[in-house]
This record gives C-alpha cells, sequence and structure tokens, in this order.
C-alpha cells in the first residue's frame, strides 16, 4: 500500500531555521557589505565604499537588496542612525 499523506510534507526548515540565510544567497560583494556592516553596525556607507573600492552609489544598491531581503534595517537617520543586523549568515 502506497499512502500518501500530504500535510506531513512540510518545509521543516522554515520551522528550524528562519533567522538564517544561506550563504550562496549572498554574492561576494554584498557578503563583503554585510560583513562590515555587522563587524560595526555605525559605518557609513562611503566608509564602506572606500574599504570595498566601489562607489557610494554601488554601496547603496547593496545595502537596498540587503534591506529588501530582510536581512538589515536601518535605524535612526541617515546622519546619526546604524545598522542593525536582522538575519545572520550560515557559511
Amino acid at each position: 500500500m502506497n499512502y500518501n499523506i500530504p500535510y506531513l510534507k512540510a518545509n521543516v526548515t522554515a520551522f528550524v531555521t528562519p533567522n538564517i540565510t544561506p550563504f550562496s544567497s549572498l554574492n561576494k560583494i554584498e557578503q563583503e557589505v554585510f560583513d562590515l556592516i555587522e563587524n560595526n553596525s555605525k559605518i557609513t556607507r562611503k566608509e564602506i565604499a572606500i574599504k570595498i573600492n566601489k562607489t557610494i552609489r554601488t554601496v547603496q544598491r547593496i545595502t537596498d537588496k540587503l534591506v529588501e531581503k530582510k536581512m538589515l534595517i536601518r535605524v535612526g537617520s541617515n546622519q546619526y542612525g546604524y545598522w542593525e543586523v536582522i538575519k545572520k549568515i550560515r557559511s
């Protein structure tokens, strides 16, 4: 007999690791930006751009993507605020 019970086929990992994002979901530059922000939440986009040798606009696009992926949020204003990491990255 073949018992097909569809309600038991739930995605278990969705319940086990809701706040962990796989490393493969980020490209190399996104990973660099995320690591810099994770190590220093008060880092500015200008400082990130200097460290990774990219333009401020590129860093803005990357941080926007990380916010869209719900990995980061910006708390406070652009001048006096800081970054808050929402999701940790599993390597």
